[in-house]
């Protein structure tokens, strides 16, 4: 038995014990006010009663650690207005409860009947607010497990070293400036939200003539190199509902989309452990992006510039810097990891 458990029948001992004391104090102190009262009129002596009251409330209330319900056989009395147990206007409420919902998903507790039973909050409560978060982009619901996460506007909000996925960010970040230096391309980290990728973090080429989406962006997880590598991180059957899902959304922003081919090179990225595009997003311009392992999510480091610079023959030649690197992230995280445990 826990100290907790332990605690716990002393407590409600107390609170019962409490709830006497006030009831017979109530009581006593109704006599005294009828017995000793200057006023001769019933409703004078209710106000005097009344005062009492809430005055012994203050007094009780103090021996336990929340606020004691009850009533009496006179009235209901609503101490909300004196600022005992005061709730808050619905439009607070409802921040409030969204943001114990949202704690719980940083949690790593993602379904809604979890999520009610640990805010103490009902399931449809929490469906219609996870919901309204969802529409707003704080939420992300995984379209093939239905759990959810924290959404990518949440992220992106939040997106610097030293708050939201930091820890990824700090393993990665000096790989990706020898990266930088020795290719003298854009650099970047990216990582899979639901239905999207998104640029977790990016290091722009230092040349005038140079491509970059930027820290923050997002796109549906079907075109470029790092798409093919973070769908190569999940099962066959998963990637391929992933891609019917966006194929029936139309959430592509290619008219190009084929989901055959796209699942084709999704499969040569497992089996050769990178992958390349030319001109899928950008005309003009080209990436290679290898797997990062050992993280809570899918992670892909990437590598991109002008495709008249940055040719298959030059990506050949930085592939196995790039494969160092994601090793070294990879030993990074597990630092991290042992040190947490």
């Amino acid at each position: 038995m826990t100290a907790s458990e332990r605690t716990l029948p002393l407590r409600e001992s107390k609170i019962a014990l409490t709830r006497i004391f006030f009831c017979v104090a109530v009581l006593l102190d109704y006599i005294y006010t009828i017995k000793t009262s200057r006023y001769t009129d019933f409703y004078s002596i209710k106000c005097v009663y009344y005062f009492h009251i809430v005055k012994k409330y203050y007094l009780f209330v103090k021996l336990v650690d929340k606020p004691i319900s009850f009533r009496y056989p006179i009235c209901e009395t609503n101490f909300s207005h004196i600022g005992i147990n005061m709730q808050g206007s619905k439009k607070v409420n409802s921040i409030s409860r969204a943001a114990s919902i949202m704690r719980c998903l940083g949690d790593g507790t993602n379904r809604i009947t979890q999520i009610a039973l640990k805010t103490k909050l009902s399931n449809s409560t929490v469906h219609r607010l996870i919901k309204t978060l969802q529409a707003e982009g704080f939420v992300e619901q995984d379209p093939l497990t239905l759990k959810y996460s924290l959404g990518p506007l949440l992220i992106a909000l939040t997106l610097n070293p030293l708050t939201t996925h930091a820890s990824i960010v700090s393993c990665a970040i000096e790989e990706m400036e020898t990266l930088r230096q020795i290719s003298g391309e854009t650099v970047g980290l990216v990582i899979r939200l639901g239905l999207q990728r998104l640029q977790l973090e990016e290091l722009p080429s230092e040349r005038v003539v140079k491509y970059s989406v930027g820290k923050g962006f997002a796109e549906p997880i079907c075109l470029a190199a790092s798409s093919k590598v973070l769908l190569s991180e999940i099962p066959f059957e998963n990637r391929e509902k992933l891609l019917n899902i966006i194929e029936n959304k139309e959430l592509s922003i290619t008219q190009d989309f084929r989901k055959v081919n796209l699942l084709k090179e999704v499969g040569l990225a497992e089996k050769n452990g990178y992958a390349v595009s030319f001109g899928e997003i950008v005309p003009g311009a080209s990436s290679i992006a290898v797997p990062v392992k050992g993280y809570v999510i899918p992670v892909a480091i990437c590598i991109f510039g002008p495709m008249e610079r940055f040719d298959l023959q030059t990506m050949m030649k930085i592939l196995p810097e790039l494969r160092r690197a994601s090793k070294n992230i990879t030993k990074n995280i597990e630092k991290n990891i042992s040190k947490q445990f």
